[in-house]
């Protein structure tokens, strides 16, 4: 029960800096919010993640250096806002 209330904390703070239009994420805190979505990871190739979901359209996401940048973060507030 424990381990389930922090997962969510640390879903909700992820999403709160999401919402504050940083220049960019930790690949983890945006896998986070992703799951937190209903996206799943469908594969990596490369430096690229693959989210699907089963109403929404597939994300391609490039990770450099461990980051995401704000333009792909850009599209998961859309999401989130919508």
């Amino acid at each position: 029960m424990l381990a389930g209330y922090a997962r969510h904390m640390g879903v909700r703070k992820n999403i709160e800096k999401l919402l504050e239009n940083p220049v960019d994420m930790r690949i983890e805190e945006v896998i986070n919010v992703m799951y937190h979505l209903g996206y799943e990871i469908l594969n990596i190739r490369g430096s690229h993640y693959r989210f699907t979901h089963p109403k929404l359209s597939t994300m391609i996401i490039p990770v450099h250096n461990g980051k995401v940048k704000k333009w792909y973060l850009k599209d998961i507030k859309s999401i989130l806002e919508s």
